[in-house]
C-alpha cells in the first residue's frame, strides 16, 4: 500500500509551472505557423531575421508563465490543498477548473485592455477565450495525470 505522505511540493510546483510547460509545447506549433506564414508571402521573408524566429522557443514559455503567474499560483494552491490523487473524478475536476481559470483570467485581461473600446470585447474575442479554456483544460488534465500521486489505498504491483 502507498501510505506515504502527500507530495505537496511536487504537486504545487508542477501546477504552478504548468503555463511554462504548455508554452514549451506551444512554442514549436507557433514556430511552424510563423514559418508557414512567411513562406506563404515571399515579400515577408526578408523582414524577419532568423534569431527573431528562433526566439519563439524561449519567449513563448516565459510569456505564458508571466501572464498566468497569479492564476497558476492560485490553481496550484487549490490542487495542493485539496490533496487530489489519481483518478477519473480528480482528472475531470482539475481539467474543468484549469480551463475555467484560464478562461476567466484571459477574459479579465481582455476586459482590462479593451474596456475603453467601442467594440463589444467578448464577441470579438470569443475564439481566443474558447482556445484558452481548451488549452487550460488539456494542460491541467495532462499535468494531473503526470503529477498527482497514486490513491492511498491502491495496491502496488511489483515489476518483475
Amino acid at each position: 500500500m502507498n501510505t506515504g505522505k502527500y507530495p505537496h511540493l511536487k504537486v504545487f510546483f508542477a501546477f504552478w509551472f504548468m503555463p511554462f510547460a504548455v508554452g514549451l509545447v506551444a512554442g514549436p506549433v507557433i514556430f511552424v505557423a510563423m514559418v508557414a506564414r512567411l513562406f506563404a508571402n515571399p515579400r515577408t521573408l526578408g523582414e524577419v531575421h532568423g534569431l527573431e524566429l528562433w526566439a519563439v522557443f524561449i519567449s513563448t514559455p516565459v510569456m505564458a508563465q508571466l501572464i498566468y503567474l497569479l492564476p497558476a499560483l492560485g490553481f496550484a494552491l487549490f490542487v495542493t490543498l485539496r490533496r487530489f490523487r489519481k483518478g477519473r473524478s480528480a482528472y475531470k475536476t482539475i481539467a474543468l477548473s484549469g480551463g475555467t481559470v484560464a478562461f476567466v483570467w484571459l477574459a479579465l485581461l481582455t476586459y482590462l485592455v479593451m474596456r475603453d473600446s467601442e467594440v463589444v470585447w467578448f464577441i470579438s474575442n470569443g475564439l481566443p477565450l474558447m482556445a484558452a479554456f481548451l488549452i487550460g483544460a488539456l494542460g491541467s488534465g495532462l499535468m494531473a495525470v503526470i503529477a498527482l500521486p497514486e490513491p492511498s489505498g491502491a495496491c502496488e504491483v511489483p515489476v518483475r
